[in-house]
């Protein structure tokens, strides 16, 4: 038995109120994050409205499945579409423990794979956009808020932006079709006003709403019961 019961997100929520129990409340509790580990980036990379090599970004742990297929579905299906609009495109994929599948695509068509890295942090500050094309996840991507912390425009598979409140159109692209992706790649790198107007946004709702204090108010409150 439990007295409170508490999930990332209110998807998560209903999905458990649903499929597991639904005779007691569940409260959201969702992740906040640490401003001052993710912030923009303190020069601009580029102020023009057309970027000549634009550097798209993935962060994650690349031995993890839904990491592998959101990559590998990106690098089949948008990737090519992305390098014939923009020849000169660069994608980062940096995290830990890269399966064969993603080694293999390092040094290929603009694509670098960084293994482990001590900071994360300044692949946020050299990408000019970030990329969550997940097809397989559950909860909320912290990727997609730090990305959002340091004002990197986002595009993102609807299951990318799950759980996330300013997860829209006004604050990033998202989108599933393959097609429809990399399309929103390009538009994001060609009109750069408008990348930076969602940028902006996205940056004005994480801090607006998600710091640890504001995150764990419920959980202070069910503590406060006791």
């Amino acid at each position: 038995m439990f007295d409170e019961c508490f999930l990332i997100a209110s998807e998560e929520a209903s999905l458990f109120s649903n499929a597991v129990d639904e005779s007691k409340p569940v409260t959201v509790l969702g992740n906040g994050l640490d401003f001052k580990s993710f912030y923009p980036a303190n020069l601009k990379w580029v102020e023009a409205k057309t970027i000549s090599e634009p550097n798209f970004l993935f962060t994650g742990v690349m031995d993890y499945k839904p990491n592998i297929d959101a990559v590998l579905w990106f690098m089949a299906n948008c990737w090519p579409l992305i390098r014939e609009g923009a020849p000169n495109a660069r994608f980062t994929i940096a995290g830990m423990n890269p399966v064969d599948d993603i080694k293999s695509l390092n040094g290929k068509k603009g694509v670098e794979v960084t293994g482990f890295v001590d900071n994360i942090l300044p692949y946020f500050h050299a990408a000019h956009a970030f990329v969550a094309p997940f097809r397989l996840a559950r909860g909320v991507q912290n990727k997609v808020l730090q990305a959002a912390a340091c004002k990197l425009p986002i595009i993102t598979s609807p299951m990318g932006g799950e759980g996330i409140h300013f997860a829209d159109n006004d604050s990033m692209w998202v989108v599933s079709d393959a097609n429809e992706f990399a399309l929103a790649c390009l538009e994001c790198i060609n009109d750069y006003g408008r990348a930076q107007t969602k940028a902006e946004k996205s940056y004005k709702a994480i801090i607006a709403e998600y710091s640890w204090e504001q995150q764990l108010v419920p959980l202070k409150e069910a503590l406060a019961k006791k």
